[in-house]
Protein backbone atom coordinates (compact mmCIF):
# COMPACT_ATOMS: atom_id res chain seq x y z
CA UNK A 1 0.00 0.00 0.00
CA UNK A 2 1.59 3.26 -1.00
CA UNK A 3 0.81 6.64 0.80
CA UNK A 4 -0.29 9.72 -0.11
CA UNK A 5 2.89 12.57 -0.63
CA UNK A 6 5.43 9.27 0.39
CA UNK A 7 7.52 10.32 -2.91
CA UNK A 8 8.17 13.56 -0.93
CA UNK A 9 9.72 12.04 1.71
CA UNK A 10 12.55 10.04 -0.49
CA UNK A 11 15.57 10.18 0.69
CA UNK A 12 16.52 10.97 -3.02
CA UNK A 13 14.21 13.78 -3.10
CA UNK A 14 15.16 14.75 -0.03
CA UNK A 15 18.75 15.21 -0.36
CA UNK A 16 18.34 16.73 -3.99
CA UNK A 17 16.17 19.75 -2.40
CA UNK A 18 18.56 19.60 0.57
CA UNK A 19 21.79 20.29 -1.90
CA UNK A 20 20.14 22.73 -3.75
CA UNK A 21 19.03 24.94 -0.29
CA UNK A 22 15.35 24.27 -1.07
CA UNK A 23 13.13 23.95 1.91
CA UNK A 24 11.24 20.94 1.37
CA UNK A 25 6.77 22.13 1.15
CA UNK A 26 4.84 18.77 1.04
CA UNK A 27 1.54 21.06 1.74
CA UNK A 28 2.51 23.43 -1.47
CA UNK A 29 3.00 20.46 -3.71
CA UNK A 30 -0.68 18.61 -2.07
CA UNK A 31 -2.46 22.00 -3.02
CA UNK A 32 -0.92 22.52 -6.53
CA UNK A 33 -2.06 18.87 -7.29
CA UNK A 34 -5.35 18.54 -5.25
CA UNK A 35 -6.36 22.37 -6.50
CA UNK A 36 -5.28 22.92 -9.87
CA UNK A 37 -3.33 20.16 -11.76
CA UNK A 38 -5.62 17.12 -11.19
CA UNK A 39 -8.58 19.41 -12.72
CA UNK A 40 -6.71 19.10 -15.98
CA UNK A 41 -5.79 16.68 -18.22
CA UNK A 42 -2.49 16.91 -20.68
CA UNK A 43 -1.95 15.13 -24.17
CA UNK A 44 1.68 16.71 -23.71
CA UNK A 45 4.31 16.81 -21.60
CA UNK A 46 5.44 20.10 -22.67
CA UNK A 47 1.48 20.99 -21.96
CA UNK A 48 1.30 19.82 -18.22
CA UNK A 49 4.56 21.64 -17.63
CA UNK A 50 3.24 25.10 -19.00
CA UNK A 51 0.13 25.01 -16.54
CA UNK A 52 2.75 23.83 -13.81
CA UNK A 53 4.09 26.89 -14.68
CA UNK A 54 1.43 29.28 -14.64
CA UNK A 55 0.28 27.46 -11.81
CA UNK A 56 3.04 28.08 -9.41
CA UNK A 57 3.27 31.89 -10.76
CA UNK A 58 -0.41 32.24 -9.58
CA UNK A 59 0.31 30.61 -6.44
CA UNK A 60 3.59 32.83 -5.03
CA UNK A 61 2.53 36.12 -7.10
CA UNK A 62 -1.43 36.16 -6.73
CA UNK A 63 -3.16 34.33 -4.45
CA UNK A 64 -3.21 35.65 -0.98
CA UNK A 65 -2.58 32.97 1.74
CA UNK A 66 -4.37 32.82 5.37
CA UNK A 67 -0.41 31.63 6.45
CA UNK A 68 0.78 34.98 5.06
CA UNK A 69 -1.83 37.40 6.59
CA UNK A 70 -3.91 37.03 3.30
CA UNK A 71 -0.44 38.29 1.46
CA UNK A 72 1.04 36.22 -1.51
CA UNK A 73 4.03 34.36 -0.48
CA UNK A 74 6.11 36.73 -2.91
CA UNK A 75 4.78 39.93 -1.50
CA UNK A 76 6.21 38.85 2.30
CA UNK A 77 9.43 37.94 0.72
CA UNK A 78 9.79 40.79 -2.04
CA UNK A 79 8.99 43.60 0.90
CA UNK A 80 10.22 41.77 3.97
CA UNK A 81 6.85 41.78 5.63
CA UNK A 82 6.18 40.55 9.15
CA UNK A 83 3.88 38.37 9.33
CA UNK A 84 2.05 35.95 12.13
CA UNK A 85 3.92 32.24 11.77
CA UNK A 86 0.66 30.14 11.21
CA UNK A 87 2.18 27.08 9.87
CA UNK A 88 4.28 24.10 10.62
CA UNK A 89 7.82 23.18 10.18
CA UNK A 90 8.92 20.10 10.57
CA UNK A 91 12.61 20.49 9.32
CA UNK A 92 13.80 23.37 10.95
CA UNK A 93 14.69 23.91 15.13
CA UNK A 94 14.35 27.48 14.56
CA UNK A 95 11.12 28.69 16.37
CA UNK A 96 10.49 32.12 15.77
CA UNK A 97 6.88 33.42 15.81
CA UNK A 98 7.25 35.94 12.95
CA UNK A 99 8.93 35.25 9.54
CA UNK A 100 10.91 38.30 7.81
Amino acid sequence: MRLIGEEYCSEGYVSLLEENHVLIAERVNGIIKDEYLNRYHYSTLKGMEEKLSQVVSFYNNERPHTSCSMFTPNNVHQQNLQVERKWKTYYRSKKSPTVP
